[in-house]
Formats: C-alpha cells, structure tokens, sequence
C-alpha cells in the first residue's frame, strides 16, 4: 500500500476514537451512521482503500465535530487531542 494509504487508515482510526471521546453520546451516535458500531480493522482500511470514500468520511466526522466542538472531548489521548488540535475548532479538553 502506498504511503497515502496509510495516512488514510491513520486519520480513519483517529476520527473513530475522536467520536469516541466527544462529551456528548449524540456525537458517537451520529458517527456510527457511517462507521461501524466497534469496527474492526477490516472497517477502517475499507474507508482508507478509496479515497472518495475517504473523504466522504473526512467531511462528515468534520460536520460532526463542528456541532458537537462545544461539549468537549472527555480524557482524550495524546495523540487524538493532537488530531483535533489541526482543525482549528475551538474544544473543550475535560480531564
């Protein structure tokens, strides 16, 4: 696989554990309309092979990001508060 690829499946992976740790049950609800319910990796390398689908996704947990911003993220990793932190949107770290 190719280099873009394995950003894809990164970005995919971080977006499904962002959902996660949003403050607000109606984020994660919301999101599983297009992922899976707890994926596998099956799940997350299907959005990453094609890149429309890729994006589709992108814009999407972006949409749902923007709603949800102003409920926070409860106890994220270090590594999705940096993913977060790349999109400019001002959000609430609850610890």
């Amino acid at each position: 696989m190719d280099n873009n690829y394995e950003i894809r499946l990164n970005n995919v992976k971080l977006m499904h554990d962002t959902m996660i740790d949003m403050n607000n049950e109606g984020a994660y609800m919301a999101w599983i309309w297009e992922m899976p319910d707890e994926p596998m990796e099956d799940d997350f390398e299907w959005f990453a092979e094609d890149e429309d689908r890729y994006i589709e996704l992108y814009n999407y947990f972006v949409k749902l990001l923007k709603r949800y911003a102003k409920d926070g993220l409860f106890r994220p990793s270090e590594s999705v508060r940096n993913f977060v932190l790349n999109f400019g949107i001002e959000i609430e770290i609850i610890n």
